[in-house]
């Protein structure tokens, strides 16, 4: 980003001695150019943000929040779009949830443990809570930590994180128009039992949910299920 700005600089430089600008005439140009680009940044957010008010289960998700049913629409594709709240003045981080493609076998947790973080429609909560937790007392909470570390195709370390039970239900109750997607970007498709971030009442014991059923049930948490990232928007 440094020697971007600085090759700009050297431009800017090379335009004003080619046309004989003064500071302030080049100060002036740069002045309307930024105003441009606010505009057209203005313009892109309100076209973005109507794309968003016609979203649906299925359609695909790119960097920078950007929202197609087609899968190519723009680069870098982290997904897709796996629930959207059915309040549309739902504020942003509370609108949708999108599911990455990708999925791996994790343990909840390492060891024994009694976390008490058993919240049921919060992961990203649950997440940063666990991770804390766990640098706390010394533990991994591998599920956990995957999702907090998941960083491909734009999408930044801390903004993924593992899905609350509830959560969780919703996405595998869409499980059928989400699996066509993720075969369109060849993700993963949800199978399986999957761990949710909510700690069951039993000290050794956290959520699952059957992708295959829907069913929620429990199991020790140094156990290896499958486990999915999830980013909100």
């Amino acid at each position: 980003m440094e020697n971007e700005r600085e090759k700009a600089k050297g431009d800017l430089r090379a335009f004003a001695d080619k046309y004989g600008l003064s500071a302030q005439e080049l100060k002036n140009l740069a002045a309307e150019v930024a105003q441009e680009l606010e505009k057209g940044q203005t313009v892109l957010s309100e076209v973005m943000e109507n794309v968003s008010s016609k979203l649906e289960v299925g359609w695909f998700a790119f960097e920078g929040k950007k929202f197609s049913p087609d899968p190519y629409a723009y680069p870098n594709c982290q997904g897709v779009v796996a629930w959207l709240n059915p309040d549309p003045n739902a504020p942003k981080g509370k609108r949708g949830l999108i599911l990455t493609p990708d999925a791996m076998l994790k343990l909840w947790a390492d060891e024994y443990c009694k976390t008490e973080i058993c919240d049921e429609e919060d992961g990203k909560t649950n997440t940063r809570r666990l991770i804390a937790y766990g640098k706390k007392h010394g533990i991994s909470f591998p599920a956990a930590e995957w999702c907090y570390r998941y960083s491909k195709n734009g999408v930044k370390p801390g903004e993924g994180f593992l899905p609350a039970k509830n959560q969780l239900k919703r996405i595998v109750a869409n499980r059928n128009i989400i699996n066509m997607a993720l075969k369109k970007i060849d993700g993963q498709i949800l199978n399986g039992c999957i761990w949710a971030s909510s700690e069951y009442s039993s000290n050794n014991y956290a959520e699952i949910v059957n992708a295959n059923d829907g069913n929620v049930f429990n199991y020790i948490k140094y156990y290896y299920y499958y486990v999915r990232c999830v980013i909100a928007f």
